[in-house]
């Protein structure tokens, strides 16, 4: 009886290392990929703005960002985080949110800086105070800090953008995104767009505007 369970035991500890050298394989796998795709193009660089106050879904938004770039590497995040005296960080939540979906973690292309919920002075405010942490990136981009974004995301809005470039280089994309909704809030992601709705597709799901 003791032999079974010392063997049941060894075979539960192979099984988490198998699975655990799988999903870091996986992940090479992805990184790898991402990093052939930035070369082939020269991959023009992505600044994305967030002004979050207080708000539980910015790991969240900045997790899905990288998640749905079809070029992840050349994305980076700026966030003005207002935030009070216990309030999770942001970037600890999203570097806990990336190891449990087994995701690269891209905390290296994230700057934020902190600000006490107190001092806030409304979110046009803390956009400004977002263009210290801009690095001449490309493209820039301005979401909410509750976003969810759809597969290929940067591809599409570069692709357009250029399209409206024919016309005029000061061209600026801007919409009025749907809304996205919570299939479980109870730790997991919102509900994705969904490519057989019957709406234009949007480039963020609760986005401001983007421009070069």
């Amino acid at each position: 009886m003791v032999g079974i369970i010392a063997l049941a035991v060894m075979g539960l500890l192979l099984y988490g290392k198998i699975k655990k050298w799988m999903n870091e394989r996986k992940r090479t796998k992805r990184v790898d990929k991402a990093h052939e795709a930035c070369e082939i193009d020269g991959c023009p660089t992505i600044f994305v703005s967030i002004a979050s106050y207080r708000d539980p879904e910015c790991a969240k938004t900045m997790f899905d960002c990288f998640e749905n770039a079809n070029k992840p590497f050349r994305v980076y995040i700026g966030v003005c985080c207002q935030d009070a005296h216990g309030d999770p960080h942001p970037l600890e939540t999203y570097q806990k949110l990336a190891k449990h979906k087994g995701s690269h973690d891209f905390s290296d292309q994230i700057r934020i800086m902190r600000m006490d919920a107190d001092d806030a002075m409304g979110p046009m405010h803390a956009r400004s105070k977002i263009e210290q942490l801009y690095r001449n990136e490309t493209y820039y981009l301005i979401v909410d800090s509750h976003t969810r974004f759809k597969p290929d995301w940067d591809v599409d809005c570069i692709a357009q953008l250029k399209r409206c470039e024919q016309e005029s280089r000061r061209a600026v994309l801007t919409s009025l995104p749907m809304d996205f909704t919570f299939a479980d809030y109870h730790g997991s992601l919102p509900s994705r767009w969904n490519p057989s709705d019957q709406h234009t597709p949007m480039y963020t799901r609760n986005g401001l505007f983007a421009f070069s």
